[in-house]
């Protein structure tokens, strides 16, 4: 899906996000009569826990929920 935007000539902080990814923030030119097209792919946000135990096979709940055994 494209936005198409009038402004005005200049630069411009542009800052792209969506709730779940890590947003975008770029600063563009552009000259009178101009048309920037600009392509963004958001990545999406993650995080990683490692957990081991003694002895192993302990079951792991995260929120209340069993995620697997180590």
């Amino acid at each position: 899906m494209a936005l198409e935007i009038e402004v005005a000539p200049g630069k411009h902080k542009i800052r792209v996000e969506k709730e779940g990814y890590e947003p975008i923030e770029v600063e563009v030119e552009v000259k009178a009569g101009e048309t920037k097209e600009l392509k963004f792919t958001l990545k999406p946000k993650v995080a990683k826990i490692v957990i081991e135990t003694e002895p192993e096979g302990a079951t792991v709940y995260i929120d209340g929920k069993p995620v697997g055994r180590t």
